[in-house]
């Protein structure tokens, strides 16, 4: 097989990440309402991104046999259940001793080794903002769990700070699109470094119960 030029190499990373998207959405739809996990037309749906998702990474992985140079890229290749315990908690115990909030980090992990590209610096931004947003919110307790699952991984922020309404919620999330306003959640830059390393982001407030924020993460 010749080897890809940089527009199929974009085309394909583009499709990839694209099919990841769609397959976390529905998995988050299957998590939210159990009863869609006996859709026959999900169960092909999740059947077919399956296989496209598997397409393309064979056909990266012959690219890169290939000895093609890759692009520049300001992401790190990670080990992740490295990551996290040289990094991520290290990081979370020293916001836990900074501010009044007490931090509870739980982890699952997979056998088999699973490798991530990440900005290590803009991945530590998220979770400074994370904390500020559940301090300010009144929280005592954030829980923040890390998933490794077959073929993508799950970081959940849990807070038991004031919640909101649907309604507010949406407000606040809606500002990140307006241009010269970066109030409420920092949801421009949280929504900006989730593009940036195709995390599929999600919110869930309650009222008086708290605020979850989910990344459903792809591995590289």
């Amino acid at each position: 097989m010749n080897s890809l030029n940089k527009k199929d190499k974009f085309i394909i990373h583009d499709l990839r990440n694209k099919i990841f998207q769609a397959k976390s959405c529905l998995e988050i739809a299957a998590d939210l309402s159990p009863y869609l996990t006996d859709n026959v037309w999900l169960e092909r749906s999740n059947v077919a991104t399956d296989q496209a998702h598997q397409l393309l990474e064979e056909l990266l992985l012959s690219n890169r046999n290939s000895g093609m140079p890759n692009e520049k890229s300001d992401k790190v290749t990670w080990n992740l259940q490295e990551y996290i315990q040289t990094h991520a908690k290290p990081d979370l115990e020293a916001l836990q001793r900074m501010y009044p909030i007490e931090i509870e980090v739980t982890c699952h992990y997979q056998p088999e080794a699973k490798y991530v590209c990440l900005n290590d610096s803009l991945i530590k931004r998220i979770k400074d903002n994370v904390v500020d947003n559940a301090i300010k919110a009144r929280a005592t307790n954030l829980s923040v769990d890390y998933d490794l699952k077959d073929d993508y991984y799950v970081v959940t922020f849990t807070d038991n700070g004031c919640g909101m309404t649907t309604e507010k919620l949406d407000k606040v999330l809606l500002k990140q699109f307006k241009k010269d306003d970066i109030h409420g959640l920092g949801t421009q830059f949280i929504s900006a470094t989730a593009k940036d390393h195709n995390f599929v982001l999600t919110y869930h407030s309650e009222l008086g119960i708290g605020t979850t924020v989910r990344f459903l993460c792809p591995y590289s």
